[in-house]
């Protein structure tokens, strides 16, 4: 300490002991309270966080898919209709060798999704229809419909999915790929033409044709109603027919009431037999 500030210490010693009636301060009281003087040398530390990536929320399993509705028009005719929710789901293993499944639904709002694709004309035995969602269209589901003239119906042969692999949508991956996942050469959903294919029960197409490092996926549609190669130019489905998961349910009805009616039978000719027993038995011992 400076000869200065020492000078000035002593002052404001001296001045504290005059309030407390002592008047004779000494060197020592000086350097006692030079000794209770800290000073903090240390410099603040600041604490900084890398950047993360945020994880758009995805579908929750326990609900529903939300039902959308896409119609292709061409040359003033509506040549497929189709109303469906739509859930894609992937498994996937992360950058720590965790197995991962997530879940995303197409978007139901027209505003989020872009429909493009072509109307069979003339001999064309194929329609086919695209649905852009995600990120500026960078995700997109595609249906290829044919037509069996000797059978004199459609179905749906193909299917694609592209979509973005990254930890956009994806949590916990290190690279950003784009991947397409097919399904050929099918005939799904077969349906007379002239009518429309109808399905309230989930359905679940997988085994897609997909890259090594792909992650696996899985898409789940929920009441289902679709119609290809459609002739008259109105926006209303045709008749409709049902798919095998709903003929299988309503079937469960009429064969659960039928067992019900049955057993109700049962018991009362059971309850009539032993009634009829005991008034025999009154009969006899009178």
């Amino acid at each position: 300490m400076t000869s200065r500030n020492r000078l000035v210490l002593f002052l404001v010693v001296a001045v504290a002991a005059s309030c407390y009636g002592q008047t004779n301060v000494t060197e020592a009281a000086v350097t006692s309270v030079e000794q209770t003087t800290i000073t903090s040398t240390e410099t603040p530390t600041t604490t900084t966080t890398s950047p993360r990536q945020t994880v758009l929320p995805t579908a929750d399993p326990e609900e529903d898919s939300p039902r959308g509705s896409w119609n292709l028009t061409e040359n003033n005719r509506t040549c497929i209709l189709s109303q469906m929710g739509i859930r894609l789901s992937f498994d996937y293993t992360d950058k720590d060798n965790k197995n991962v499944s997530v879940n995303y639904d197409v978007p139901a709002q027209a505003n989020e999704t872009t429909l493009s694709g072509s109307c069979g004309s003339g001999d064309e035995a194929s329609e086919n229809m695209q649905i852009a969602f995600f990120e500026n269209d960078t995700w997109s589901l595609s249906l290829t419909f044919k037509y069996e003239a000797t059978k004199k119906e459609w179905s749906v042969s193909d299917i694609g999915l592209e979509f973005v692999f990254s930890e956009a949508r994806f949590p916990n991956v290190t690279s950003s790929t784009k991947y397409t996942v097919t399904l050929t050469n099918q005939t799904l959903f077969q349906t007379p033409n002239g009518s429309s294919y109808q399905c309230v029960s989930k359905e679940s197409l997988n085994d897609f044709n997909k890259p090594d490092d792909a992650p696996s996926v899985t898409i789940t549609t929920t009441e289902l109603r679709v119609e290809a190669f459609r002739i008259v130019r109105d926006g209303t489905f045709s008749i409709s027919v049902p798919c095998p998961a709903d003929t299988e349910v309503s079937n469960i009805v009429p064969i659960a009431v039928g067992a019900a009616l049955a057993a109700l039978i049962v018991i009362v000719l059971i309850a009539y037999l032993i009634g009829r027993k005991k008034n025999r038995q009154g009969y006899e011992s009178v």
